[in-house]
């Protein structure tokens, strides 16, 4: 009873204010921002580090608690306190030995947490797996009674559940392994979109990444194309046209066939 009456409730408000609006800060970066989320936390650090540093960020530790330790401006500043810490006790090197020493604990709780998270999952299948196979084994020795018999049973389906356990672990690992190649396959084979000056190319391309070989020239705005000959004859593109069969030699058009949004064809012929 005594804890609650001597509970600081505009305490517990104000971390939850500070520490909310640093985490909008950091979320408005992420939406509003190219910088990515590794560059995001670095600044927080770097931020609290300063802050730290001119003695700014205390006044916000002592206003919101945890609100302002809890999130990484928090480590920062622990960073530069244990460096100042340091320098005043041993000079020079405390620059070097500060830092660390004052986010020892942070570190290895992380380091805890994070392996022995890692392990758990990493062992957890196999884990869940053995666990399968115990139980389904005690519940034939105890449907067996325990005699011989029995215990033979057991093992025979001991060993098929095994084998049942491995085919289908096999029979996943190839379907992913297929889902894979495909999906390599598509991408490989899926056409090259290249811009155009009057829309976009689908097909193969060069090195240099022109357009070089039969596709499809698709027409999404007006433009006069140039057909090159002794006439000086134009071609009026329209948007919506296509150019099929469209053969294109290190990004110039040579030859294709106009297919109007009506319906009508034209065969271009470039140059000659």
């Amino acid at each position: 009873m005594d804890f609650w009456q001597n509970f600081d409730w505009m305490l517990l408000l104000r971390c939850f204010i500070v520490g909310g609006l640093i985490c909008v800060i950091g979320q408005i970066l992420i939406d509003k921002t190219k910088l990515t989320s590794a560059r995001i936390l670095v600044l927080f650090v770097t931020v609290g580090t300063i802050l730290g540093g001119l003695g700014i960020y205390p006044y916000l530790v002592k206003f919101a608690g945890c609100g302002a330790t809890v999130p990484l401006t928090g480590f920062g500043n622990n960073l530069a306190k244990g460096v100042m810490e340091a320098v005043k006790q041993n000079g020079f090197l405390g620059v070097f030995t500060g830092g660390l020493k004052a986010s020892a604990g942070g570190i290895a709780a992380a380091v805890i947490v994070l392996g022995g998270g890692g392990a758990y999952f990493a062992f957890s299948g196999e884990k869940a797996a053995t666990e399968t196979v115990e139980t389904v084994v005690k519940d034939t020795i105890a449907s067996s009674g325990g005699s011989l018999e029995g215990k033979e049973i057991v093992e025979q389906e001991a060993e098929q559940l095994v084998t049942e356990v491995e085919d289908s672990v096999k029979v996943s690992t190839q379907e992913d392994t297929k889902s894979t190649d495909v999906a390599e396959t598509v991408k490989k084979d899926a056409p090259t979109r290249i811009n155009l000056p009057y829309g976009y190319f689908e097909g193969p391309t060069n090195g240099s990444g022109k357009p070089n070989g039969i596709g499809i020239a698709y027409v999404t705005k007006g433009y006069s194309l140039d057909l090159k000959n002794r006439d000086k004859e134009t071609l009026d593109l329209k948007p919506g046209d296509k150019i099929m069969n469209a053969k294109f030699k290190d990004g110039n058009l040579q030859q294709g066939e106009l297919q109007r949004k009506d319906g009508t064809r034209k065969t271009i012929q470039i140059g000659g």
